[in-house]
């Protein structure tokens, strides 16, 4: 069956700001408040508003009552075809926007509602406390608010300091506990990779350029380096997102490349302390040979994925790295860069991202 939204005409429009959400939420008679997220994750990649505007009118023009839930199957439709989201994720704001879709009713709305939030998780690009309390609101069953922020806390980046928000969405001791247990046990998701489970083998290619060694003010105020705010990043993706089935590795590139390992290895203790000492003694010195750091992680045959990660513009055309990597990738490889903090000079990699399967992440100052 094809989704109506490949036939859809996607007509230019002007991408809303938090502020704009906002005063629709407000004439929707919600009352969504929203907050930026912590400094080193401010999300500067989400979906245009030329692609998401017509998502969301046609989402709204589908039919979401029992028994007929096209609704989550178009919106499903939509995130699993590489071609309409073109290798981009949903903002905190799109999120919520989306989710306030699917109506809060009966037992199979509420199960529905729940389906949209799951299929949405893997594309948040960071959620804060705020945000997800927004989202809990969607539904009265206490219930659903369960299942809800089982989807949602692990992308909530400043859960440390906003769960409590999420404890005061519960009414009833026993749902406020189980809500406590849920956040107990979460270990979110780094803003600079974000779900890394996605591929069963995968490499973090990581750039070491000179350019890592600037400072920016990291989430407690202090400055810090953006390499050292990435090497914590990528320790605690190894330590806490990483399944006992999958395998690593991290490749570091420069002028020249280095790898922690000849290949992917198993996740076992003792290979992500290795890893992970390795990670943190990784220095930033030199030019920006992406390509090379590229084809590294793609010549392993194991590779199923690619987390890349850089701050700046790299040696050579983009265009031929676009090239080679798409080449190398034979639409088996997605590749999930991230931009961080490389303003304008990272938005080519969108394309890098669109044309190999995998999500786009750029990261402001």
């Amino acid at each position: 069956m094809t989704s109506s939204l490949q036939k859809s005409s996607l007509t230019h429009v002007t991408m809303p700001t938090s502020s704009s959400l906002r005063v629709l939420a407000l004439l929707a008679g919600v009352a969504f408040v929203f907050a930026e997220l912590p400094p080193g994750c401010q999300d500067g990649a989400h979906l245009p508003a030329t692609i998401f505007d017509p998502l969301k009118a046609h989402l709204e023009r589908t039919p979401n009552k029992f028994p007929v839930y096209l609704r989550l199957y178009e919106l499903e439709q939509f995130v699993n075809n590489a071609t309409l989201i073109q290798g981009y994720g949903f903002s905190p704001e799109q999120t919520v926007a989306l989710g306030s879709l699917f109506n809060d009713g009966g037992l199979f709305d509420q199960l529905v509602l729940d389906g949209a939030l799951t299929t949405l998780g893997p594309h948040v690009l960071g959620l804060a406390s705020t945000d997800g309390a927004n989202l809990l609101e969607l539904s009265s069953s206490m219930n659903t608010r369960i299942d809800i922020l089982k989807a949602i806390v692990n992308v909530t980046l400043d859960l440390d300091s906003g769960s409590e928000l999420y404890v005061k969405s519960f009414t009833g001791f026993l749902y406020q506990e189980e809500a406590k247990s849920i956040i107990a046990d979460a270990t979110p998701y780094g803003c600079a990779f974000g779900n890394t489970t996605l591929v069963k083998r995968l490499a973090f290619v990581i750039d070491t350029s000179g350019s890592m060694s600037t400072t920016f003010p990291g989430p407690k105020g202090a400055p810090v380096s953006r390499l050292s705010f990435v090497q914590e990043q990528l320790v605690s993706q190894l330590e806490n997102h990483l399944d006992s089935d999958q395998e690593f590795n991290i490749i570091r590139f420069s002028t020249a490349v280095t790898a922690w390992a000849p290949g992917v290895k198993p996740v076992t203790a003792a290979n992500v302390q290795s890893a992970s000492e390795y990670a943190n003694k990784l220095v930033a010195d030199g030019s920006t040979n992406m390509l090379a750091g590229l084809q590294r992680a793609m010549q392993d045959p194991r590779v199923e994925g690619i987390y890349l990660l850089t701050d700046g513009a790299p040696n050579g055309p983009k265009q031929a790295i676009i090239d080679a990597v798409v080449a190398w990738s034979k639409g088996k490889k997605p590749v999930f860069p991230t931009a961080f903090m490389a303003g304008t000079a990272g938005d080519w990699m969108q394309e890098l991202a669109e044309k190999t399967g995998g999500t786009f992440r750029k990261i402001n100052a």
